[in-house]
């Protein structure tokens, strides 16, 4: 979808010009701007980011605090 966005910036200054602004391009400009998954990409990283940290701190402090009490 980007790129066919990309393909409407003729002088490639990432801006449309109202020369480059036609039925297709703004048409394709819905289809970037209303695409979910790309917006919200960066909040579903930071919840599986959370999960997969999660996941591994438990396992690391419970072997860490094993291995504190072994050696006392």
């Amino acid at each position: 979808m980007k790129n066919e966005l990309d393909s409407f910036d003729l002088n490639s200054d990432n801006n449309f010009s109202v020369e480059e602004r036609t039925l297709d391009q703004q048409e394709a400009m819905k289809a970037v701007i209303s695409d979910t998954g790309r917006n919200f990409a960066p909040i579903s990283g930071i919840i599986y980011s959370l999960i997969y940290f999660t996941i591994i701190i438990i396992p690391l402090s419970t072997f860490n605090n094993r291995k504190n009490k072994s050696t006392n």
